[in-house]
């Protein structure tokens, strides 16, 4: 490889200002609008338009980033902390409505913190951020429907709500427990690899 290839593959790693990343910013920018749509004003109209607006920014920072050669490590880090806060703003939005969803809030807090520790780690340690794996997306897409049915059907049917929020409690569990297993499994080969390289 020579080394202008390089230097342009740095380049790209170290973007700051690409489409996919201010779409990404700017789904954050709707998280007040979530709460100002739903706890002031209760415009369901205007609240499903803002998450359906969040999910296609979400969807669609991705495809440009791949179609587009602009994935860099601010937009690895940058596209799931978006998801992250959007889906917690949601959470909140529903716990007075659905008390159960307080239960939901601290599982959803207690995975997403451990995934994140260990996921800091392995960047640390090999100096690659990493990208969002596809189980990871299909809970993310699934978590927005959910909500989005939850925040918009006031008469949702007590077991049919119980379903639906427990297969996203069990999907954000799978996910980050798979997510959590990658990560221990690359902190192994590091370590072997130290221990091979001091040998």
């Amino acid at each position: 490889m020579f080394r202008g290839e390089v230097m342009v593959k740095s380049n790209k790693r170290n973007a700051i200002f690409t489409i996919p990343n201010f779409l990404s910013l700017f789904r954050i920018l709707l998280i007040p609008l979530i709460f100002v749509s739903y706890k002031v004003y209760g415009n369901l109209y205007f609240l499903g338009t803002v998450i359906v607006l969040s999910g296609l920014t979400d969807v669609l920072d991705g495809i440009i980033a791949r179609k587009f050669n602009m994935i860099s490590d601010l937009g690895k880090m940058l596209d799931p902390f978006a998801d992250k806060l959007t889906q917690g703003a949601l959470i909140c939005c529903l716990i007075d409505k659905y008390p159960f969803m307080l239960t939901f809030i601290c599982v959803f807090v207690v995975f997403e913190v451990l995934k994140a520790i260990l996921g800091y780690i392995v960047s640390r340690r090999t100096g690659v951020m990493r990208s969002a794996k596809w189980f990871g997306k299909v809970t993310t897409v699934y978590l927005y429907v959910a909500f989005f049915i939850f925040l918009l059907f006031t008469e949702i049917d007590v077991v049919l709500f119980y379903v639906i929020a427990g297969i996203g409690m069990a999907l954000i569990v799978i996910t980050s427990c798979l997510y959590c297993g990658n990560y221990i499994i690359e902190l192994r080969k590091i370590k072997k690899e130290k221990a091979l390289n001091e040998k």
